[in-house]
């Protein structure tokens, strides 16, 4: 399997609770009553991904794990560049 193809050791909270169809905040209620192990890697929660397998009863792939929308991506290569707000406003000064 590739490296793009492969699902990280260690996952994200945000990730975590897309899986699952819930919030962050639920995320941490589950972990406090030990439904979900967090663990503390540079700095951050994240939940090590052989065990939430387990949690889920099978194994992950990047399908699991939604992508930004493509909505999303046009809506930000629509956008002027700055250059160009700034050549009509210099124009309609003038």
């Amino acid at each position: 399997m590739n490296k793009t193809t492969q699902v990280p050791a260690l996952l994200t909270l945000s990730r975590v609770a897309a899986v699952l169809g819930v919030s962050i905040p639920t995320i941490y209620r589950m972990a406090e009553r030990h439904e979900l192990p967090l663990s503390p890697f540079g700095g951050r929660m994240r939940v090590i991904t052989r065990e939430f397998e387990k949690l889920v009863g099978r194994d992950l792939t990047v399908a699991d794990f939604p992508t930004p929308s493509t909505a999303t991506q046009v809506a930000e290569t629509d956008m002027p560049s700055n250059a160009e707000s700034v050549s009509h406003g210099q124009r309609g000064a003038a």
